[in-house]
């Protein structure tokens, strides 16, 4: 009777092992998701499991409507929504949008003899 029971100990082990790493972490992603769907609001702003970002305006049982631009919206179901995120301050938004690069058209002026722009046609005259 002990070597049958110490035969089954591995196996014990293992589903044991399989439910604390696999099962355990997985029925608690599910618990969170479930909160995080429930707890959806109009105005709440949300980001898709596709990586859109939009303001919920509308909820029912099963959908929602999201508005990802101004007059723009689309409908999802609830369990596509991946996580609710902050909104960005406006001042960051108007930052990022002037950030600036190295490279302007300004800094290559144009080449009026062959009627090319830019770095195209300083690079060309460099060749001759």
């Amino acid at each position: 009777m002990p070597n049958q029971l110490a035969s089954l100990l591995p196996i014990i082990a293992i589903l044991l092992a399989f439910w604390f790493l696999v099962l355990r972490p997985a029925r608690k992603r599910q618990t969170e998701a479930r909160r995080l769907h429930s707890s959806l609001a109009v105005g709440d702003e949300v980001m898709l499991t596709s990586g859109i970002f939009g303001r919920v305006i509308t909820l029912d049982e099963e959908r929602l409507t999201l508005e990802v631009a101004p007059a723009v919206a689309i409908t999802a179901v609830r369990q596509a929504v991946a996580k609710v995120v902050d909104p960005a301050p406006a001042d960051s938004r108007a930052d990022s949008s002037t950030e600036r690069s190295d490279d302007h058209p300004d800094d290559h002026p144009d080449d009026p003899s062959d009627g090319r722009t830019g770095n195209r046609a300083e690079s060309d005259d460099t060749r001759h």
